[in-house]
């Protein structure tokens, strides 16, 4: 809100027009429109409307306060809303918040580093893929399946029934306290994990877990 020298306030979202009458009162004064209604507010030069002049501008002021804003989703707001957007895919119901998204992301560079060494596209995250990983470390890091592979037939089931253009799946495990860039190495060194790592795949996902003693628990899923 800014102010004019001759005391009158310019109010945001109104026109504001100086208007003189040229009569023995000498009035002068400000016309203010909004939204189709009209304001005035007039004072006379020897002061004795300034009285009113207050009260009309307290008044202008409730209305500019109040404002014509609808709440959203309804009347004008909602014809201003973007375009709707299509229903995403659900996830896997028991999929869990990530512990340790950056370890995650980490993974995934440097998975994508050592594939850009060997002219290979680099791997596209998929949110889906994501949960089921995250969910498979999770299961292993409460003991509810034993560490390794086990529910990687459904776990390539509900990839596939999802994402329908997905025909192959490939998965790497591991545990213990190990930064992402350790155990990606690690991998490497084995030639089965390096297999998948190296694989004509398109898209991945990465979950890593917690358990009870702070050891982490690594998936990360292959999918073409």
């Amino acid at each position: 809100m800014s102010f004019l020298d001759s005391g009158i306030i310019l109010l945001p979202g109104y026109n504001h027009h100086p208007v003189y009458f040229n009569s023995s009162l000498f009035f002068s004064g400000i016309v203010l429109e909004r939204d189709g209604w009209k304001f005035i507010i007039m004072q006379q030069q020897n002061g004795l409307l300034t009285r009113n002049s207050y009260f009309l501008l307290l008044a202008v002021l409730f209305l500019a306060a109040c404002g014509t804003t609808n709440p959203a989703g309804t009347g004008a707001s909602a014809e201003k809303e973007g375009p709707k957007r299509e229903t995403p895919i659900a996830l896997p119901k028991r999929e869990t918040a990530s512990v340790a998204p950056a370890i995650e992301r980490d993974v995934l560079y440097y998975v994508n580093k050592h594939r850009e060494t060997k002219g290979l596209r680099p791997l596209e995250f998929n949110a889906y893929i994501g949960a089921e990983a995250r969910k498979h470390s999770t299961d292993m890091a409460q003991k509810l399946v034993p560490f390794g592979h086990d529910g990687l037939a459904n776990r390539k089931n509900s990839i596939t029934s999802q994402l329908k253009s997905i025909t192959a799946v490939a998965e790497n495990v591991a545990r213990g306290p190990l930064t992402a860039q350790q155990v990606v190495n690690m991998w490497l060194k084995s030639p089965g994990h390096r297999r998948n790592i190296e694989g004509n795949f398109k898209y991945t996902g990465i979950g890593v877990a917690r358990d009870q003693k702070s050891e982490l628990y690594f998936t990360q899923i292959f999918a073409n």
